[in-house]
């Protein structure tokens, strides 16, 4: 099964997983609300823990792509260290 947005260069392979992760996420996501809504007679809590884990997810989402300080690579203003002193 392949995603309806190829986008991405990923392979087929990795885009059929990260589909897979999606639509298992959204079963649970569905059982969830309604276990909710069976037992608590709302849908208030599943709508408030949706809404925190976007929040985690938004925040997760800023530290992509900044390496940390141990894997920075030396820049042109930086001299990388020689072996001969």
């Amino acid at each position: 099964m392949v995603s309806c947005c190829n986008f991405s260069t990923a392979p087929v392979e990795e885009k059929a997983t990260g589909n897979c992760a999606h639509q298992v996420g959204a079963a649970i996501a569905a059982y969830g609300a309604g276990l909710t809504r069976t037992v608590e007679g709302t849908y208030a809590p599943a709508f408030i823990s949706s809404g925190v884990l976007c929040l985690v997810a938004g925040l997760l989402c800023l530290l992509i792509g900044r390496p940390l300080a141990a894997d920075k690579a030396p820049t042109a203003t930086e001299p990388a260290a020689t072996a001969a002193a």
